[in-house]
């Protein structure tokens, strides 16, 4: 019963955290969509800016916040993301 309580006060505020592999500065290769991941092959691309704002105005959220950076790791090599906090309008 208290976890459905707080669910009421917080859901007015609702505030959501995005993070998504974003296209490299030098463009995006359409034949990269398709990639392997634990050895299982899957459609996987990159999301620009405008393509989130668009999709999530449309479902009535506020963008507050879009940070960008490069993370590097062993497993994935260089990607390039975007990180969007938003929150329901």
């Amino acid at each position: 019963m208290l976890i459905h309580s707080v669910r009421l006060i917080v859901s007015p505020f609702l505030i959501s955290l995005l993070s998504l592999n974003e296209p490299p500065p030098e463009g995006h290769d359409e034949k990269e969509d398709y990639t392997v991941i634990m050895g299982q092959e899957m459609y996987s691309r990159p999301y620009t800016e405008k393509e989130i704002r668009e999709v999530f105005s449309k479902l009535g959220m506020e963008i507050i916040k879009v940070e960008k950076e490069t993370v590097s790791s062993k497993a994935y090599g260089t990607e390039h993301t975007i990180i969007v906090i938003m929150q329901k309008l």
